[in-house]
């Protein structure tokens, strides 16, 4: 994927302020041509810290929250929270009036250079397709409701082929039925390893015990792909206990020992 920023605002504000600002304007106006997520007045899109690492690999979490909060700090873009889970943290962005007006500017700068092309590029959108439910990121979407489905790499691939085993375990585990066919596809397309599986699955018995999970009838139990794709599994403050190997051992792919598949699942 290819980065691009306008330098003015590189100049002024730093490059990856720059980057940053110039994708999420991207997706705004998105947004604001298909008259999406529009709340407040703004027009707004949505994404996590993480989700941002994994779009710009150069930059860690920590810088990623550095940038943005940078980019806040001087009045360009403000942060907001429309999820409709309560327990959901995702951040929502919107481009400020002064935001706008900076890159207006320096759009119209770039228009009187004649190497305006070598300066300022349009970024090139992820294949990554978009539903508010079932997406923690907006930047990387376009259609659908699969979120978080990034193609997995061949290598992946080729060490991972029973993810269709895998998606019939966690589906017939998860509490709430629905949307099978995004659960499907997030297990086609990501084809987690033995040790993330079990991870996931383990993580899953926790939340399906937790009293967000049990109270109200299980009225706040996420789809089983709003789950996945938010990376549940890694929600701070949730203790994984140790699992019984013989309940996991029907989803082993590998060719590893049974003494080395006993450690992956206990921890030691």
């Amino acid at each position: 994927m290819i980065h691009s920023f306008d330098v003015n605002i590189a100049r002024e504000y730093g490059v990856h302020e720059a980057i940053l600002l110039n994708h999420l304007n991207f997706w705004i106006e998105k947004n604001r041509a298909n008259e999406r997520h529009h709340y407040d007045g703004y027009y707004w899109t949505y994404s996590t810290k993480k989700a941002f690492a994994e779009l710009f690999p150069y930059l860690t979490e920590r810088q990623i929250g550095y940038v943005l909060e940078k980019l806040v700090d001087a009045g360009l873009i403000m942060k907001g929270n429309y999820n409709k889970s309560s327990y959901d943290r995702t951040l929502w962005y919107a481009i400020t009036k002064k935001g706008y007006s900076i890159i207006q500017n320096c759009q119209m700068k770039e228009t009187n250079l004649s190497n305006q092309s070598d300066e300022i590029v349009q970024p090139i959108p992820d294949i990554i397709p978009d539903n508010i439910t079932d997406s923690k990121t907006d930047i990387n979407n376009t259609n659908g409701q699969t979120g978080f489905d990034r193609p997995a790499d061949e290598n992946k691939k080729k060490k991972n082929d029973n993810w269709k085993k895998q998606f019939e375990k966690f589906y017939s585990q998860y509490p709430k039925k629905a949307k099978k066919q995004n659960v499907r596809k997030w297990f086609e397309k990501n084809r987690p390893d033995d040790e993330l599986f079990l991870t996931m699955l383990k993580s899953l018995d926790l939340f399906k015990k937790s009293n967000e999970w049990t109270e109200n009838k299980g009225q706040f139990i996420p789809y089983p792909s709003t789950w996945l794709n938010q990376h549940r599994w890694e929600d701070e403050g949730l203790t994984v206990e140790k699992t019984d190997i013989v309940e996991y051992k029907e989803i082993r792919t590998d060719n590893i020992t049974d003494e080395e598949y006993r450690k992956l699942i206990r921890g030691g």
